[in-house]
């Protein structure tokens, strides 16, 4: 049975996160934080609508930056959309990092845009939102063909949309209680729940989802391919990391991780450690903002010892340093010239010898050409 999903959403306006669709208050001053918030939370994905007027649109897509940045720095697939006025801003949207666009199906112009799109780039990386069941009866063919999966973003269409398309449906849910909730993801034809009943429960995603599946309803829960218990620690429990920048190869840094630190790592996508002296555990960069950002997790032969390839924001060590092993021990070794360079300069300098003395006997020929 395909698993159910718990997905946050977010309204970026400017460089804010404001708290929906018609209300533009600020909700967050710093949407990349927001994001990463939402994300460490075990949610499934993210959903961002961009809420910038037509001319904002016209004049550049300000926000496509930001949305770039979330989608480097979130390890959750991420759909985004809003006010796509033709395929060139789906494009953006997909160049930005965006698993799957948003077309927003109350504006003709996505109606008009659907078939092209799909043409494009198939259904399977579009969602279109649905406000009425009117909608979605009127396009249903259309939606059916072209579109992959239905956000319904009003859920008075619930309960009459769910029996009019077989595609997959997200449902925006208020606050609401855990019955109701579980409820919803039991439907038929739902294939996750979003809005305020997400985000307003993002501490809670996790015990959310281990009720859920009490109920015996199937949620994706977060499952390391290799168990702690399986790997091989010293004996105080703990397990070293080696770390990489993935880019260039460079030792950054090595740390250790007990068994909190391995699974927040690995759920979280962000390098989280134990610290021997402190005794805590220790994420990297909270407190400096140096950020290290999971790009693979590698264990070695004997299960003792784990790599980490990063994407490093700014220096890996206390120091300032981009890496802690910026010290050398033994100095490296100066070039020399290889045997076959100073073969070539042998040879060089011969053939000079050999040109010079072509021109003495030249020289002391013409001579005795005139003696004789």
């Amino acid at each position: 049975m395909e698993q159910k999903r718990m997905i946050a959403c977010m309204f970026l306006l400017g460089n804010a996160a404001v708290k929906g669709f018609s209300d533009h208050s600020v909700l967050n001053e710093d949407p990349l934080s927001l994001a990463l918030t939402y994300a460490e939370a075990d949610i499934d994905a993210l959903l961002l609508f961009n809420l910038s007027s037509e001319k904002d649109i016209f004049a550049g897509m300000p926000e496509m930056d930001l949305i770039q940045k979330i989608c480097s720095m979130v390890n959750v697939p991420v759909y985004g959309g809003g006010n796509i006025l033709s395929p060139l801003h789906v494009s953006a949207y997909f160049d930005a990092g965006c698993q799957k666009v948003i077309l927003n199906f109350a504006k003709e112009r996505s109606q008009d845009m659907l078939q092209e799109i799909f043409d494009l780039y198939g259904k399977d990386h579009i969602a279109v939102t649905i406000a009425s069941e009117d909608s979605l009866v009127i396009n249903k063919e259309l939606l059916e063909k072209c579109a992959g999966e239905l956000i319904l973003i009003d859920e008075h269409a619930l309960k009459n949309s769910l029996g009019v398309s077989q595609l997959p449906c997200i449902v925006f849910l208020p606050e609401v209680s855990l019955e109701k909730m579980f409820s919803t993801l039991e439907k038929p034809g739902v294939s996750a729940i979003s809005g305020e009943i997400v985000n307003g429960n993002i501490p809670r995603i996790t015990a959310l989802k281990k009720l859920a599946s009490e109920q015996g309803i199937p949620v994706a829960m977060f499952e390391p391919m290799i168990p702690f218990s399986e790997l091989k620690k010293g004996d105080d429990g703990l397990i070293p990391c080696i770390v990489q920048d993935h880019e260039n190869g460079q030792v950054l840094m090595m740390a250790y991780m007990n068994e909190e630190a391995y699974l927040k790592t690995l759920r979280t996508g962000r390098m989280t450690y134990y610290s021997r002296s402190r005794k805590s555990l220790w994420l990297k960069g909270e407190t400096s903002g140096h950020f290290q950002y999971v790009k693979q997790i590698c264990i070695d032969c004997d299960n003792d010892t784990l790599l980490a390839k990063v994407t490093q924001v700014g220096a890996a060590c206390h120091t300032g340093n981009r890496s802690c092993f910026y010290r050398d021990l033994v100095s490296p070794v100066e070039k020399i010239s290889a045997p076959e360079d100073l073969t070539q300069k042998n040879k060089q300098k011969l053939t000079g010898e050999i040109e010079s003395a072509i021109k003495m006997l030249e020289t002391s020929w013409e001579k005795m050409k005139e003696t004789i």
